[in-house]
């Protein structure tokens, strides 16, 4: 599977008849070592129904027909992608607390997608919720589909209070053997957030793949602005915490200086060979089988 991938807004690809004429088929062409894909977003409580094969009730927003959408997937599996459904995204999660998995999964199938992705935003009043739409996912998935979540920036900080901090550690603690890897949103935090403490603190709760993520230009919130040095700087640290690791941007055709595109390039590049610089020195507490304290926020965090 390869170590960089992009997530692709729906709702922004131009309406095409033929699937070799969508821009999501073209990625390979255009997009360097993209090798695995997000359709974004399905909306938790889809309505689907297996074999409807249209996009009503989805939260989907291609104007393609569905056969169309169907076979540019087909195109990209072909061409050695991994695409992924991607369940959630900041507006549909704050809208609903309703998750309808079998209906995501029905929906996944029919497209020919090979595994769910939720992205999990701003929906954290329990903070179980995340570990039981991963465990009704699973339910659903044949063998060999993939399963995998996107947490937030400070997902596995030591809760104090705040919505969002700690919001992925009950999911990683507990539904750990279902999850093929994470996706970090390690953006649209502040100038202040330090998305290397935060893929450390991840590692902490999880063993399995961790993917960095990048968001190119002004972020959405806090106004920082992602640079190429920054781009390399992080990629050159998941490089060198193991070959399992990668990187993710959000989202295809956002602009900046670097582009998604661009940063897809750098990445790719760094990933698969060159160069590594030593990365900073940080030594992170051991597994979790106690109380601990986060190495970032210095929050202690109770073990549930």
């Amino acid at each position: 599977m390869g170590k960089t991938s992009i997530y692709f807004p729906t709702w922004a690809s131009p309406w095409v008849a033929k699937s070799s004429d969508m821009d999501l088929a073209k990625l390979p062409q255009t997009v360097p070592g993209v090798g695995i894909v997000y359709l974004s977003f399905a909306d938790p409580t889809c309505t689907y129904i297996k074999q409807q094969r249209n996009f009503n009730g989805t939260g989907i927003q291609f104007s393609q027909d569905f056969s169309v959408v169907a076979g540019a997937i087909k195109i990209l599996k072909d061409a050695g992608v991994v695409v992924m459904l991607s369940v959630g995204g900041g507006a549909y999660w704050s809208g609903s607390k309703q998750y309808n998995a079998k209906n995501c999964v029905d929906l996944m199938n029919d497209l020919g997608c090979q595994g769910i992705d939720i992205d999990w935003e701003g929906h954290a009043d329990r903070d179980y919720e995340l570990t039981d739409a991963l465990v009704d996912t699973k339910k659903y998935l044949a063998a060999g589909q993939f399963l995998c979540f996107a947490g937030f920036s400070t997902g596995a900080y030591g809760k104090d209070g705040d919505t969002y901090k700690g919001s992925a550690i009950h999911a990683m603690l507990n539904a750990n053997g279902i999850i093929d890897w994470i996706n970090i949103m390690a953006y649209d935090a502040g100038s202040s957030f330090d998305p290397l403490g935060a893929f450390d603190c991840y590692k902490i709760y999880y063993s399995g793949p961790l993917y960095l993520g990048f968001q190119p230009g002004v972020q959405g919130w806090g106004g920082h602005l992602t640079t190429s040095d920054e781009v390399k700087k992080h990629t050159e640290y998941v490089k060198a915490a193991g070959d399992k690791h990668g990187i993710f941007v959000w989202c295809h055709g956002k602009t900046g200086t670097p582009n998604a595109t661009q940063i897809m390039a750098m990445t790719f590049a760094i990933l698969k060979g060159g160069v590594v610089a030593p990365p900073p020195v940080i030594v992170p507490p051991p597994v979790v089988v106690a109380d601990m304290t986060c190495p970032v926020c210095k929050t202690g965090y109770k073990r549930v």
